[in-house]
């Protein structure tokens, strides 16, 4: 059994899992223990939640709501970019030219389709099960 840490370091332990700042790896580190001690001592001392991820939750639910509206910005960015490239293509002299804008125009459509599809609202569901839902009303 490992020796028992000093009062002192086991206090400084507990003042920065109640300050509810630090996650138990932080605290370990800082203190040169482990991060299962930190989390027995916050157990003893009964400081529930001390490392609840609700924080860390929010932050990744607003990451994931930033990153929707970004995508949905390069979508309608790709489809001005896909006109450009579409009106270049007809009005190009040399028919490699017109194929290579042509051709970018393709994948510029495209992938405002994928962005698109990726943000649309089918709670998970693939196509099919999507339209027959919306067949069926569920």
């Amino acid at each position: 059994m490992p020796p028992r840490i000093d009062d002192g370091r086991r206090a400084a332990i507990i003042a920065d899992i109640q300050a509810g700042s630090k996650s138990a790896r932080q605290i370990a580190k800082d203190h040169g223990v482990s991060a299962s001690l930190v989390s027995k001592i916050a157990g003893d001392e009964h400081v529930h939640g001390a490392f609840e991820r609700a924080q860390t939750k929010k932050a990744r639910e607003a990451l994931t709501e930033d990153s929707k509206a970004i995508r949905a910005q390069l979508a309608a960015r790709s489809l001005t970019d896909a006109d450009i490239l579409r009106q270049r293509a007809l009005k190009s002299e040399s028919a490699r030219d017109a194929r290579d804008y042509a051709t970018a125009f393709a994948i510029f459509v495209d992938k405002h389709l994928v962005l698109d599809a990726h943000d649309s609202d089918t709670h998970g569901l693939s196509d099919v099960d999507a339209w027959l839902d919306h067949l069926t009303g569920d």
